[in-house]
């Protein structure tokens, strides 16, 4: 018997970090290299499409949907098939003291196996961005 797979990715946690921090890594171009991929072109501005190109050779085109100061929004138009046509969202929620960020990945066309490992790879990738956030620097991919 095998575990159900997940339709949507959703994850919540903390950074010990100000949202403005925190929002410079979702749409800067550099910060992004630092914790997502160092494999991207990326202009930033709403509207724009941003490409992020992963090692395995796996890449993901982005329409930047919203960028602040409190939710960044990306809409995937190519890439990957499974991703085609999905959102994600980063919500930034102000603490006392630093940031929580609730991410989301949803739209997903049916449930399968890689929409699960997905969110495996997304909490590898969310951990890099708290430490580039509190540290200075995350783990990403190197690219291709």
């Amino acid at each position: 018997m095998s575990a159900p797979a997940v339709k949507e990715i959703y994850h919540c946690f903390r950074v010990d970090a100000p949202p403005e921090r925190v929002l410079r890594a979702l749409t800067e171009k550099d910060d992004l290299a630092g914790w997502w991929t160092k494999g991207l072109d990326h202009e930033g501005g709403v509207g724009s499409i941003s490409t992020f190109r992963f090692s395995s050779g796996a890449f993901n085109r982005m329409k930047i949907i919203k960028a602040g100061p409190d939710r960044v929004e990306w809409f995937c138009v190519d890439g990957h098939d499974e991703w085609k046509g999905t959102h994600l969202i980063f919500e930034l929620r102000i603490r006392e003291k630093g940031t929580t960020i609730c991410f989301s990945h949803f739209g997903f066309a049916e449930q399968t196996v890689y929409v699960g490992e997905c969110s495996f790879h997304w909490a590898h990738y969310l951990m890099s961005l708290k430490e580039l956030c509190e540290k200075g620097s995350g783990f990403p991919n190197e690219g291709p």
